[in-house]
């Protein structure tokens, strides 16, 4: 048994939606210190908990010299990361958020052009942008895990910088940051930023409609600005995410004819627009796999890593 919030008897293997969720989407980042929950307990011990669409498993947390958000002049190049846990130690972000990314974009080992046009490498690093590699050459794992720990840490330095300091759930973290990596760094100037740094955070999610590339609605796109919508509310969608989740699984329905693709979007927002109170705790393990449920739409010459073992 686990203390730690309120008054509340944290049970492993034990989901409470009306209080674990609440307090921890009201109050993250003062919730999460170095692995710990409000009141000591180890976040590991939490175990099958899900936060804000997240599996809060295994999160861990670096220490605060690791994840300083002042530092926005680090030197990128010292990054190194030969495993996948450097990279949730270098970034102190949320495991399941990462395993999230990486499914997303997959993992390319020989550097080829993507949807775009740009040259892309490892977990969707952007060769043109950064002038290191180009069409045709090839890395190996560890090269991976570098390129995605610096690039993750670029993404959240220029977030939290854009913020001006400004402390956000990890639920909005983590799908901002999500933007920027998918998006590009035109992210950091745009109106969703500007609303997210106001705290105006209804207008905020209103803004999370990256869905096309190349003047074309992808249902990839659409599948993840979806999961974008449902982290940034938290797991549960307040009535201007539904609002923004319904738009844009029309263009989704427009984009693709898939009937399996659109169920289980379907499913998914059904999930996350719920009350809490209906939310059956026998399919706990499945919702923490929500998020991961959209790889049908990688590349099938992208080879997908596998990040369990």
């Amino acid at each position: 048994m686990v203390k730690g919030i309120g008054d509340y008897q944290v049970k492993r293997g034990e989901i409470d939606y009306s209080n674990f969720r609440k307090q921890f989407t009201m109050c993250m980042p003062e919730l999460l210190r170095n692995g710990k929950l409000h009141g000591g307990a180890d976040i590991a011990d939490a175990s099958e908990n899900e936060i804000g669409g997240l599996d809060i498993t295994n999160i861990l947390l670096a220490d605060d010299s690791n994840v300083d958000e002042k530092n926005f002049n680090r030197d990128y190049s010292k990054i190194k990361a030969n495993s996948f846990y450097d990279v949730v130690k270098i970034t102190g972000l949320p495991p399941a958020f990462i395993r999230f990314l990486m499914q997303k974009e997959g993992v390319i080992y020989k550097a080829k052009r993507g949807l775009a046009g740009n040259i892309l490498i490892g977990v969707g690093h952007n060769c043109d942008l950064k002038n290191d590699y180009k069409k045709g050459d090839e890395i190996k794992l560890p090269e991976v895990y570098t390129l995605l720990a610096r690039d993750l840490m670029y993404a959240k330095d220029k977030l939290h910088r854009a913020l001006n300091g400004r402390k956000i759930p990890v639920g909005q973290e983590c799908a901002a940051i999500d933007l920027m990596y998918n998006v590009g760094e035109s992210v950091a100037r745009s109106k969703f930023m500007k609303h997210l740094k106001n705290g105006n955070f209804d207008a905020a999610v209103a803004e999370i409609d990256y869905v096309s590339a190349n003047g074309r609605v992808l249902p990839g796109l659409c599948v993840r600005r979806i999961d974008n919508i449902i982290q940034f509310c938290g797991g549960r969608l307040t009535d201007a995410g539904k609002h923004s989740v319904e738009k844009i699984y029309s263009k989704l329905k427009n984009a693709t004819s898939n009937k399996q693709t659109l169920k289980l979007v379907k499913e998914k927002i059904e999930k996350a627009s719920a009350p809490v109170d209906l939310i059956a705790l026998k399919d706990k393990k499945s919702q923490s796999r929500d998020l991961l449920a959209s790889g049908y739409f990688q590349n099938n010459n992208t080879a997908l890593l596998s990040i369990d073992g």
